[in-house]
């Protein structure tokens, strides 16, 4: 983890070439954290975040789970009719 410095500016922080800097919001609204995450990490997440999209979105395709799905919609409708 790389320090910001106090007035934001990343001009000066020296990170090698494979590194990509992330803000991240501080405690504050004058404070960040500056997360180093390496290129191929990345690519990883990027990776796995695409496979867990294209499940949740072949699982949602099945007729047993889109009534599941409908389901569940009504009782969230019901519960919040309820609350009025």
């Amino acid at each position: 983890m790389t320090a910001v410095p106090d007035d934001g500016d990343l001009r000066d922080v020296t990170l090698p070439r494979h590194c990509q800097v992330t803000r991240v919001a501080g405690g504050s609204a004058h404070t960040q954290t500056v997360v180093v995450v390496p290129a191929p990490m990345k690519i990883m997440r990027t990776v796995a975040l695409a496979g867990v999209a294209k499940k949740l979105y072949d699982e949602s395709r099945k007729p047993e789970n889109q009534a599941r799905i409908r389901a569940a919609i009504a009782r969230v409708k019901a519960k919040r009719e309820n609350r009025r």
